[in-house]
């Protein structure tokens, strides 16, 4: 079987509940986007663990095809209008120094 399946059920089931209600007026997308960023960087973690070469440059996916974080990692960006509001709402974070 492919990657850890609840795992990646998660974080399709975290990109449907944003995709449902981030558009309600006063929604907070904190929960969802913290609970995807511990998912990330839990399988970082697992994959670091399995020692890849550290020259290996591939996406994860590519690197290793079955391998969860590749998996979560295609998942999440795979949805546009999901990515373009994270990347535009820290783009105009006034909290980010560059």
């Amino acid at each position: 079987m492919p990657g850890n399946l609840k795992e990646i059920t998660d974080v399709g089931q975290l990109l449907k509940k944003w995709e449902e209600e981030w558009s309600t007026s006063g929604y907070n997308p904190l929960p969802v986007l913290t609970r995807m960023a511990e998912i990330v960087e839990a399988e970082i973690e697992t994959h670091l663990k399995v020692d890849p070469d550290p020259f290996d440059e591939r996406h994860p996916s590519r690197a290793d095809p079955n391998g969860t974080l590749g998996l979560v990692l295609k998942l999440i960006f795979k949805k546009d209008n999901f990515m373009d509001k994270v990347t535009s709402s820290l783009l105009r974070s006034k909290d980010i120094q560059v």
